[in-house]
């Protein structure tokens, strides 16, 4: 084989070591996509927009995409909030605030998480405060009283 023979079968495997790279690029971000329409159908919001995002990260431009990741994140939002609700019923404020949190970080937009994760949170530290054992000095300012 000849030095310029070398030289284009070189080039040929580069070129498709190439083509595959790009075509498995693109098979890994329609794998995300996929695995997060599947996510959707299974009611996983979380993991949904994790995929959405991780599909959005290949191809930032891809509107279907970001659609779907903002569907996503609403829904995952209002999942939360109402696992927060349950958990608030049942008198379980520590889960309670953490699912208006992760509500919040879903959508930031979501004042009503907010501002329930912060009232709950008021309540905990209520909580806290009512349980501590009170103080030489508070004590004797209750009796005052």
């Amino acid at each position: 084989m000849t030095v310029t023979m070398r030289n284009r079968a070189a080039r040929l495997q580069l070129v498709a070591l190439g083509l595959a790279a790009i075509t498995w690029a693109g098979c890994a971000t329609g794998s995300a996509s996929k695995r997060g329409a599947e996510a959707v159908k299974r009611g996983e919001w979380d993991a949904a927009v994790a995929y959405y995002r991780e599909a959005i990260t290949e191809h930032p431009k891809k509107i279907e995409y970001q659609i779907e990741l903002e569907r996503a994140t609403r829904a995952a939002s209002t999942q939360h909030v109402a696992r927060a609700k349950e958990l608030e019923a049942q008198d379980q404020l520590a889960g309670a605030a953490a699912e208006y949190r992760l509500a919040v970080e879903f959508d930031p937009s979501n004042s009503l998480a907010l501002a329930k994760a912060l009232d709950v949170e008021r309540r905990l530290r209520d909580q806290a405060d009512a349980a501590r054992p009170k103080s030489r000095i508070e004590e004797m300012a209750r009796q005052a009283q």
